[in-house]
């Protein structure tokens, strides 16, 4: 019976996102990895390939600030919806 060893990544995933290309400015997904002690963002993008950025060369306090973030939120689409519920509720503005 032969066993398959399974072989170590010397770097740790933490997460995905989404990024810029360095060349074209287009919106790719991009895996953030963690090596060294240093933070990267590996991207790939259609025309230009694939991309290694570092991000942070100190990887627990990119961690600290990341878990300080909290996660993006729309607060136009929050507003507009009061705005609709205020509008439904009061009918029309009076005239004067």
């Amino acid at each position: 019976m032969t066993t398959h060893i399974r072989r170590q990544t010397p770097y740790v995933f933490l997460g995905q996102t989404t990024s810029l290309c360095d060349e074209c400015l287009t919106l790719v997904p991009a895996k953030i990895l963690s090596e060294d002690g240093r933070v990267y963002y590996l991207k790939r993008c259609r025309t230009h390939g694939p991309q290694r950025v570092l991000v942070s060369t100190d990887a627990a306090y990119w961690r600290l600030c990341h878990d300080y973030l909290k996660p993006g939120d729309r607060p136009l689409a929050e507003i507009e919806r009061m705005m609709d519920t205020l509008v439904a509720s009061e009918g029309e503005p009076d005239l004067l």
